[in-house]
């Protein structure tokens, strides 16, 4: 817990206008992680200590280990690489909801509330995991080639993906 009484593993931010919303920003305040205004993403960075229990993640000198999740039941596995410049996604769930974990590389990523049609872009990098509902479209971006984990509570249904647009 902070000293200002806010654990800094839930803190709630403003997403930054797109005015000031630089690389540098969002680097900055995903480095502490915090949940998001809208309500279907978490996005947090995993603690780099090996003396907590839950997810968390540590370097030794053979390399690094993550605890991605604790005390979960996944029903759904899967690994994959975005290359720099491709991307992912351009879809959402209606029953899945997600959990992605970025091992290395830097990741645009697009999120929209298919409810209220919010949307919000943020620059996701190795350590981040986030969480999304169902009902809000996503799409990665490689900005840099990236690995990533993605897993989920519910089973995988091919005709659970719905085919968006979120440009760019």
């Amino acid at each position: 817990m902070a000293e200002n009484g806010h654990d800094p593993l839930s803190y709630r931010a403003t997403p930054l206008p797109a005015v000031i919303r630089t690389e540098l920003c969002l680097l900055f305040a995903l480095s502490f992680g915090y949940n998001e205004d809208m309500e279907k993403i978490t996005i947090r960075k995993l603690p780099e200590t090996k003396e907590i229990d839950g997810a968390k993640r540590w370097q030794e000198e053979k390399g690094e280990f993550a605890q991605i999740s604790y005390m979960e039941d996944i029903k759904h596995l899967a690994y994959f690489e975005l290359k720099k410049g491709h991307f992912r996604g351009n879809h959402y769930h209606e029953k899945k909801e997600e959990v992605f974990y970025v091992i290395s590389g830097a990741i645009r990523a697009i999120f929209m509330d298919m409810d209220t049609l919010d949307r919000e872009e943020y620059i996701l990098t190795g350590g981040d995991k986030v969480s999304i509902k169902t009902r809000l479209g996503h799409i990665f971006h490689g900005v840099e080639d990236a690995v990533v984990v993605e897993y989920s509570y519910q089973y995988y249904d091919k005709e659970d993906g719905f085919r968006i647009n979120l440009g760019d």
